[in-house]
């Protein structure tokens, strides 16, 4: 399954997030240096980017040997992000 950031980011989530996200999936479980590499975006962004996906509940992260390692939740955590934003409006009605 691949996916675009054009997907994710109308779920909400900003061009920077969709593509670390992204990375992720391809990546499996990676360092933030191998996510900035796989994205070719600058070490900030990333960090910023995988903060906030942890937040989101779309990112998790481990130690191992010394090192933070990050790994994105399966795609089908995206429809509970969904789910949760229909909520959130639904409460606003």
């Amino acid at each position: 399954m691949i996916m675009d950031t054009k997907v994710l980011e109308k779920i909400g989530l900003t061009r920077n997030q969709s593509e670390v996200y992204l990375a992720l999936l391809k990546l499996g479980s990676a360092t933030a240096q191998q996510i900035i590499k796989e994205s070719g975006m600058h070490r900030s962004r990333v960090y910023d980017s995988l903060e906030k996906l942890q937040q989101l509940g779309l990112v998790s992260s481990v130690v191992k040997d010394y090192k933070r390692y990050f790994q994105a939740a399966k795609p089908e955590k995206l429809f509970e992000y969904v789910d949760e934003k229909k909520e959130a409006i639904s409460e606003i009605i």
